[in-house]
């Protein structure tokens, strides 16, 4: 029997993490012979076979997947379709972090208002991350789960020989406020002070307008603007290139929901120094450089002091090898197509993990 199972999310777009996300699922789904499309009001894609939502597209489907990750103006006419659906919640940048950008703000508040409008209406409620699914159950699903965002390779690169020259810092993610490029601005300020001409800092993403101006006017303040280098539009080699070259990852994030790239980063043998906030706290588990507190200084120095020691930087690559394993348990695309067919009729529900929720 030809099984089908749609996924819709408001918006979906090339190279971000819920458009990347629906075409794993999709693809995972294919290779078990379930069939099923991507539905969206806004296509930002190019090439990609993202259907248009019209109401009655989802009716009928054996298990329709809703993305949550933003303010969703159909989100009534998707829950009136006659099929059953499951609550997929990738987080929401909360609002106070755009107070900027007006519009930003509302969508963000009304996404937050709208997790009240699944109760009732699906089959269950999965986060991608232990992190989100804490935040469903704050909201009453108390079943909530976590759902695999990635197809996750559990084994390391073996880190490349690095050229000689300024030690690279990345960090890959939206210039925004809430990512806090900010502060890594103030750590390579407090490098270059200590240890002049030693490190550069790379932050790939794409700017928010307002907040890009910012951070270009203080890397200038602080004399660190010839050292810090903004890109946007990278495509996967570029950036696996990037981190091929970089010295170590660096994230200063305030809000993240999973942090993929912390993912890529620990996959590249990169040693990643973090602010253990939010989402970043069950994406790095116990490995990583976990800084105790927001000290720029203290941030630059344990910086300087673990690349300086490469017994201390192995250690840490292979801690964080055995957080990839961890991780892989439960992001993977196995587990995608059981948790699908477990929300089928007469299907039980697959194994739970341990020790991750």
């Amino acid at each position: 029997m030809n099984r089908t199972i749609h996924q819709f999310h408001y918006t979906v777009s090339d190279h971000d993490a819920v458009g990347n996300h629906l075409r794993l699922i999709q693809r995972a789904l294919r290779q078990e012979g379930i069939g099923g499309e991507i539905f969206a009001c806004e296509d930002r894609t190019h090439g990609a076979t993202v259907r248009r939502f019209v109401p009655g597209a989802l009716s009928g489907a054996d298990l329709v997947l809703v993305h949550h990750s933003q303010g969703n103006p159909a989100l009534d006419r998707v829950l009136a379709e006659n099929a059953p659906k499951a609550l997929l919640y990738h987080n929401i940048t909360p609002e106070n972090f755009f107070r900027h950008d007006p519009y930003v703000a509302e969508l963000s508040r009304l996404g937050r208002q709208q997790l009240h409008a699944f109760h009732g209406k699906v089959v269950a409620a999965f986060g991608d991350s232990r992190f989100n699914c804490a935040e469903l159950r704050v909201m009453g699903f108390s079943h909530a789960e976590v759902f695999p965002l990635l197809d996750l390779d559990p084994t390391p690169a073996v880190p490349s020989p690095k050229v000689s020259g300024l030690r690279r810092l990345t960090f890959v993610g939206r210039i925004a406020h809430h990512k806090n490029q900010a502060f890594l601005v103030e750590v390579l300020a407090e490098l270059e002070r200590a240890f002049p001409g030693h490190y550069e800092l790379w932050l790939a993403g794409k700017a928010d307008p307002l907040y890009g101006t910012y951070l270009s006017l203080l890397a200038k303040a602080r004399g660190v603007s010839e050292i810090v280098n903004c890109r946007s539009g990278m495509n996967e080699t570029q950036l696996r290139a990037l981190y091929a070259s970089s010295h170590a990852f660096v994230c200063a994030s305030l809000h993240e929901g999973f942090c993929v790239p912390l993912v890529e980063a620990m996959q590249a043998g990169l040693p990643v120094f973090a602010l253990p906030t939010t989402g970043i706290r069950g994406t790095l588990g116990h490995s990583g450089i976990r800084m105790a507190n927001r000290s720029p200084r203290d941030f630059a120095h344990t910086i300087h002091a673990t690349l300086g020691e490469p017994e201390a930087v192995e250690t840490t690559v292979q801690g964080q090898a055995a957080q990839l394993g961890e991780l892989a348990r439960w992001h993977n695309a196995a587990r995608i197509r059981t948790l699908c067919a477990s929300l089928m009729p007469g299907q039980a529900a697959p194994p739970t993990p341990e020790g991750y929720l």
